[in-house]
């Protein structure tokens, strides 16, 4: 028993030591990353969408300088990429966002203060940046917050750090795993995967050539000076631009393809019923969530209403494949149907999902986008109000 109790204790302060040295490990990469006020590195990144089979593989060299008075991406952002869709410097200066495109020789100019950052947040390569170099204390968040499960192992030339989050009604299995070089003491890889339904999303990042305070952002200013470009500024989309077509106007007529059967049909071919126009697509999650209450309605109504969810994007055969799997795990009780994107812009669709409810001639009652706890009840007293009931 006594030899027992030694080999326990002894077996505990083992996994106890091995656990302050992988803390002591992540402290000192924190703490180079924070004693260092720039960064250069090339970068390959890729990225599996949920709802894309194909792999995007992306290139390019990034250069960061922290300013934790940016409340934005906390510190300024140097782009060079190119790629299929373009050989472009995006530059960030806090005061400004801009795009220099070198096969246009042009720079539009995106202001940051507006909240017009999508040229960074809304596009794979802004992903280039998320290497922990402007907020590295966010790995001793993960370290310290007992929501992730962490974990370190060790290799031959890195120490792994894998943070496994937990799961939520938007994602299950879902992890990060960060690279840390023993020898250069910097983060050169890191991998993510989450999973949703049936479908995944993988990112890779791979760093190279990565060097600490090599410039200045008076250097970045200057070299992006030399582009003696023509400079436009974005002008953002009304809300007029963004927004559905107005209740009033005649519902355009289209072509779909009702699936499984693929017979089409035409929407004026429901007049006499009021339609519930929905568009949406698989990985789109606040479609998903839309479906048990267009179901509901559709079965509470069903004499009186015709539920049709319209999809363009899915309308390739990957994505038709995996069509009978969703259905299964989601069991809709109304018809989906296949369009094309004319109808979609046809509509002034830009936002997922989208619901028009149409009358019995055809005329636009409601529109809305998006999802909220209070669907179902806001859409039924509006068929209620139509129905006169």
């Amino acid at each position: 028993m006594k030899k027992l109790l030694i080999l326990f204790t002894l077996s505990f302060f083992a996994v106890t030591n091995a656990q302050k040295s992988d803390k002591a490990l992540i402290i000192k990469l924190v703490d180079k990353y924070n004693k260092a006020s720039s960064i250069s590195y090339n970068i390959d990144y890729k990225i599996k969408y949920f709802d894309n089979d194909d792999t995007t593989a992306l290139s390019g060299k990034c250069k960061l300088i922290r300013d934790i008075k940016d409340t934005i991406f906390n510190g300024k952002i140097w782009i060079d990429a190119k790629t299929k869709y373009g050989n472009y410097t995006k530059y960030y200066n806090i005061e400004a966002l801009c795009i220099a495109d070198h096969e246009t020789d042009s720079i539009t100019r995106f202001n940051p203060k507006k909240g017009q950052t999508y040229p960074i947040t809304g596009a794979a390569d802004g992903d280039f940046i998320n290497t922990y170099f402007l907020k590295p204390q966010r790995l001793l968040t993960a370290l310290n917050d007992k929501t992730y499960t962490t974990s370190i192992s060790d290799s031959l030339n890195y120490a792994i750090m894998k943070i496994a989050y937990p799961d939520d009604e938007e994602s299950t299995s879902t992890w990060k795993k960060v690279y840390i070089n023993k020898k250069n003491m910097v983060i050169d890889k890191i991998q993510f995967y989450t999973e949703l339904q049936d479908q995944y999303q993988y990112n890779e990042w791979k760093l190279s050539n990565i060097k600490f305070d090599e410039f200045t952002d008076k250097d970045l200013d200057k070299t992006f000076n030399e582009f003696k470009y023509p400079i436009t500024d974005y002008q953002e989309p009304t809300e007029e631009d963004m927004a559905p077509l107005s209740s009033g106007l005649p519902a355009p007529d289209f072509t779909a393809k009702i699936y499984p059967q693929n017979n089409e049909v035409k929407l004026s071919d429901y007049k006499g019923k009021i339609v519930l126009l929905d568009y949406w697509y698989m990985s789109c999650y606040y479609c998903v969530k839309a479906m048990p209450s267009l179901s509901n309605l559709q079965q509470k109504y069903k004499n009186d209403i015709v539920v049709l969810g319209v999809n363009a994007h899915d309308a390739n055969e990957k994505n038709v494949a995996k069509l009978p799997a969703f259905i299964e795990r989601n069991k809709p009780a109304y018809q989906f149907a296949f369009i094309d994107f004319d109808v979609v812009k046809s509509y002034n669709v830009h936002g997922f999902p989208t619901l028009y409810i149409i009358d019995e001639d055809g005329i636009i009652q409601h529109s809305e986008i998006g999802y909220s706890d209070d669907y179902e009840a806001d859409l039924e007293k509006i068929i209620i109000d139509l129905l006169g009931k």
